[in-house]
């Protein structure tokens, strides 16, 4: 047993590891279509997005922030 009794230790069989990094780098971008759609959607001006789906990301990211800065609050200083 370590000298700490939560001590974790990984075995990282980097063989494998470049292996799959190689295997992902070989996929085609799926999303490369998709954005060259939107992009040209927004360059012509025909790209739209409904109002509801606009409030509810604003209100979103406004209780993402709040939760962030009441979790920020509560630690305590290093």
């Amino acid at each position: 047993m370590g000298l700490f009794p939560d001590e974790v230790q990984f075995s990282v069989d980097r063989e494998k590891v470049q292996r799959l990094k190689s295997d992902l780098d070989g996929l085609p971008d799926l999303r490369q279509e998709r954005v060259a759609v939107l992009r040209q959607a927004i360059e012509a001006g025909s790209y739209k997005v409904p109002n509801q789906q606009i409030a509810q990301a604003m209100s979103s990211d406004l209780l993402s922030q709040r939760v962030m800065g009441a979790m920020k609050a509560r630690r305590p200083c290093p």
